[in-house]
């Protein structure tokens, strides 16, 4: 007899991993490469990356949807590649992201990597302690000395 909290397994039938994200819009090398940008810019710390949380899974359904935004990334992907990128060690990375911090691919992979990691399980809850069940008494709002007053 099972207790309300157990379920059955079929006998016989191995647990199965979860099957790796196949992208729906990026090639496989693109989607790595992309990867490799958005944990540049949300790295692993003590709480999760953007690699983690599955940033790149939801720039690659985001831009499944808008034609627009998939060929930009497309282009600034293959802009990284052609120079070599991948093959970087990470100051390397940095340092040609930053040399490119106010072009419209950048612009578009940094927003599109904060918004996926701050909407995902690891970025609300790891990152921000969010817990919506939480009843404050009252909110303080910023409290950054540069951002007062």
């Amino acid at each position: 007899m099972l207790n309300a909290q157990e379920h059955q397994h079929p006998r016989g039938a191995p647990a199965t991993a979860p099957k790796p994200y196949a992208p729906t819009f990026f090639r496989r090398t693109e989607f790595s490469l992309l990867a490799q940008v958005t944990e540049l810019i949300i790295p692993r710390t003590r709480t999760p990356g953007a690699i983690d949380a599955g940033v790149p899974e939801f720039i690659d359904r985001a831009c499944s949807r808008s034609s627009e935004l998939g060929a930009r990334l497309r282009e600034g992907l293959g802009q990284l590649a052609s120079k070599g990128f991948a093959g970087m060690d990470e100051s390397k990375r940095a340092a040609l992201l930053k040399g490119i911090a106010d072009s419209p691919f950048f612009k578009a992979v940094k927003d599109l990597t904060i918004d996926g990691y701050y909407t995902s399980r690891a970025g609300l809850t790891q990152e921000l302690g969010w817990n919506a069940n939480t009843f404050l008494s009252e909110f303080k709002g910023c409290t950054h000395p540069e951002h007062q007053g």
